[in-house]
């Protein structure tokens, strides 16, 4: 739920951009045929936006330093870690809850209309024309409205001499509405707490009203006696969310366009506006707040595995940061710790500082470590934030800790133990976090090993060094 989460945020945040793009630049135009390909090509790119390499990359390239080499002679920097038990009662657990709740909330409201939708369907006397099944209902209450292949209206708009009502519906079918409403209402359901997506909704719904009237207008219609009757439907109750209704609201709005110019061709060319609102985006979503808030919650896990429970009962122990470097040669340097990282920035408390000195910095002043990587150029930026505390060690106290692993070590990938003989047999390309657990009193470590899903965890046999 978390990843979800995490997911949901950004692209919640492109949809609210762009919408503020569409709304500004797009709306008002007289064009419903392209501003509903518009509408739902901001969809699209609020749903495939965050999944993208290059953006899903940046916006995660907040992570520990990756495990290369052997277990039994690397480096290790005494710099303690908070201990991850899987279960937080900080912001990002209440998130995920809030979050799982109104998700909860907002899938029963939409099944609660389908069922609404499916009995109203079956409930009424049937009449097929073509590819169109006419729905009478008996409840006069109910404006009539389209859904998929069915147009619900009661018997008294059926009978009307004009044929004004089931060109409108009829042309909602046509274009497929029904399929557009589906989609918003997803965004609904994944986003209830993202103003845009209620309001992406409404636009895309007047957007087939606008498009559905002029179906009629131009069908030859008496434009002014469509309107008194546009008017006098809309009094009726309509149906809600999943379903085109003919008294749409913002009537107004409907009665003013169909006396407005078709908008010019050139009009169309405001759609590169999404230029720069994606890059407002983008840049939103990559930002180093934003996404190691982003990355907290995706890597929050609201119920612990059996082992994260026995860790949670070490109260004795200590988790390290565990980081390997090679040498000239490509392989482990066994005396290399994270300060000898190459084109490394300390940034500690938002003040730059040389790599080197990170062996003077007081371990238990440290509250979080961020390591971030730019692959591009191999340059490494470490952000440290401490509780204000004196931060700085004495320059005879400032040497490096480096420690072997015991025997006595328990090896844990993805939940499961292994021998510690199979350390060497990990893909160091498929491991995303690392953490040891220092239990000093009885001199047993446990090493937990986090991959990354769809990778292959285990390197061929052929490529096995024997330890």
């Amino acid at each position: 739920m978390g990843q979800l989460l995490s997911y949901t945020i950004n692209s919640s945040v492109y949809l609210a951009i762009l919408y503020i793009m569409y709304k500004w630049f797009i709306a008002d135009k007289n064009n419903p045929g392209f501003n509903r390909h518009v509408i739902l090509a901001i969809y699209i790119a609020a749903l495939t936006a965050p999944l993208l390499p290059g953006i899903a990359s940046a916006a995660n390239n907040i992570a520990e330093p990756a495990f290369t080499g052997n277990i039994q002679n690397m480096g290790t920097n005494n710099i303690a870690l908070p201990q991850d038990t899987g279960i937080k009662y900080g912001f990002a657990a209440i998130a995920i809850c809030m979050y799982a709740a109104g998700t909860a909330l907002a899938l029963a409201a939409s099944l609660f209309t389908y069922i609404r939708l499916v009995r109203l369907i079956r409930g009424g006397e049937k009449a097929t024309t073509g590819k169109y099944t006419i729905v009478l209902n008996t409840k006069q209450k109910e404006a009539p409205f389209s859904w998929f292949k069915y147009i619900v209206l009661n018997k008294a708009d059926y009978n009307l001499p004009n044929s004004y009502i089931l060109t409108h519906e009829k042309s909602h079918i046509d274009h497929r509405h029904w399929a557009d409403l589906v989609l918003a209402e997803a965004f609904i359901i994944l986003q209830w707490f993202n103003p845009a997506a209620w309001l992406m909704r409404e636009e895309l719904k007047t957007v087939h009203e606008y498009q559905a009237d002029a179906t009629v207008v131009k069908s030859g219609c008496d434009i002014h006696e469509y309107q008194m009757l546009l008017i006098k439907k809309a009094a009726g109750a309509r149906f809600p969310s999943l379903a085109n209704s003919l008294n749409h609201s913002k009537l107004k709005k409907r009665i003013t366009m169909m006396y407005k110019s078709k908008s010019r061709k050139s009009n169309k060319l405001l759609v590169f506006a999404t230029v720069p609102a994606l890059i407002a985006a983008y840049c939103l979503t990559t930002n180093p707040a934003f996404a190691s808030v982003s990355d907290k919650i995706a890597d929050t896990q609201l119920a612990p595995t059996g082992n994260d429970k026995d860790s949670e009962k070490n109260t004795s122990g200590q988790t390290t940061l565990i980081t390997v470097t090679k040498n000239s040669s490509g392989q482990p340097d066994s005396a290399s710790t994270i300060s000898e990282y190459d084109n490394t920035i300390i940034e500690i408390d938002g003040k730059q500082y040389p790599g080197s000195e990170i062996n003077r910095i007081n371990k238990n002043a440290i509250t979080q470590i961020i390591v971030k990587r730019n692959n591009a150029d191999g340059s490494k930026k470490i952000t440290l934030m401490t509780n204000g505390n004196n931060i700085w060690l004495s320059q005879d106290s400032a040497t490096h800790s480096i420690n072997t692993t015991p025997a006595t070590t328990t090896l844990e990938i993805d939940g499961k133990i292994y021998p510690k003989s199979a350390m060497s047999r990990i893909n160091p390309d498929a491991i995303k976090r690392i953490t040891v657990t220092k239990d000093i009193p009885n001199q047993h470590d446990k090493i937990t090993i986090k991959t990354k899903s769809g990778m292959n965890i285990w390197l061929p046999d052929s490529t096995v060094q024997n330890q």
